[in-house]
């Protein structure tokens, strides 16, 4: 496998792990569905292969996903040419939901040490601060502002956080970043490897732009090269603010995970 295969193979174990979700295989695609969560980010299909009849696959696919209460949602990856499938968008009547952006770094040697404004302690999150954590996190995914990719996480979410799994090589880390003994930062990561994925980057609201994140993320790459890890991905959604945010943090965009497409009329 190369990078990209390993972080995919990483983020679709976690999912499956961490979001209690389970995957139907019919021929021709996959419904991957999470027991606890109901937004589109956990509830998909993907196709097998571009080469297909997508207004016929599309019933099916909305079949399915209908008897699990959940909404009928398609995503590709940009790592297969979809260019066939792309043009049969139209007669299905489907739009574009969002597109998510995968960024990775490899030489995490290189990686700054960047410093907060703020006198900030950055550390794994102990047990007895789980609960702690979670607050942290939907605080930090708390906003209406529309140039907030995320805005704010349902309440399910929670439950996520609170999940345990034991994996003798699936690993799952938390972070948080503390403030006078407040928690004002997060984030997660999975990691398998020599390859590892970081989720829930947030900042409370009224401690953002102090550095703090930049901060949280070297800590997390130092420990990382001590695990011997080589290659850090992270996600965002395309042309958002985030995206600026890494790619000055030295990231590269290596592919758009997902280019989501829902259905906007009856097809």
């Amino acid at each position: 496998m190369n990078n990209l295969e390993k972080l995919i193979e990483i983020h679709f174990e976690g999912q499956l792990k961490i979001g209690s979700s389970e995957k139907i295989e019919r021929e021709n695609y996959d419904v991957q569905y999470s027991k606890i969560i109901a937004d589109w980010y956990w509830n998909y299909a993907f196709l097998k292969s571009p080469e297909v009849d997508l207004k016929a696959l599309w019933e099916e696919i909305k079949s399915d996903m209908q008897k699990l209460e959940r909404q009928p949602v398609l995503y590709l990856m940009s790592n297969q040419d979809n260019s066939k499938i792309e043009g049969q968008f139209g007669d299905c009547h489907l739009e574009n939901l969002y597109t998510d952006c995968w960024m990775a770094i490899e030489n995490l040697e290189r990686f700054p040490a960047y410093e907060s404004k703020l006198q900030v302690e950055i550390s794994q999150v102990k047990e007895e601060e789980k609960a702690q954590f979670v607050q942290a996190v939907m605080e930090g995914f708390s906003s209406d502002d529309p140039e907030d990719p995320y805005g704010t996480l349902p309440e399910e979410y929670r439950k996520i956080y609170d999940l345990k799994f034991e994996d003798g090589e699936f690993h799952k880390l938390e972070y948080c970043a503390k403030y006078k003994g407040e928690m004002v930062g997060t984030a997660n990561l999975w990691y398998k490897g020599t390859y590892a994925i970081i989720y829930s980057v947030s900042t409370k609201k009224e401690f953002q732009k102090q550095g703090i994140c930049k901060k949280m993320m070297s800590n997390i790459i130092k420990d990382l090269r001590k695990l011997g890890i080589d290659t850090v991905c992270v996600q965002t959604e395309k042309g958002f603010y985030t995206e600026k945010i890494y790619q000055n943090m030295g990231f590269e965009e290596v592919m758009l995970r997902k280019s989501v497409w829902r259905e906007g009329k009856s097809c």
